[in-house]
């Protein structure tokens, strides 16, 4: 988790065989609500990618992207 001025990120690493799914993403995000703090955005890193997700509020990071700096 991180926060600046305009509220927290909260993160999920997942270090499974699979792409992640919308229902993964909506559940860990339904539990970050019912913490009663408030996102302004949400960060989950895969090790097996994403499949298709529409969320504006998710910031989609492989560990390709970690190791492409």
């Amino acid at each position: 988790m991180t926060w600046s001025q305009k509220g927290y990120v909260f993160y999920e690493a997942k270090f499974t065989n699979e792409p992640i799914s919308s229902k993964v993403i909506n559940k860990e995000i339904e539990q970050v609500n019912n913490s009663g703090l408030s996102a302004i955005k949400y960060g989950f890193i895969s090790k097996s990618g994403f499949k298709t997700i529409r969320n504006n509020s998710v910031i989609k990071i492989t560990l390709d992207d970690l190791f492409d700096v």
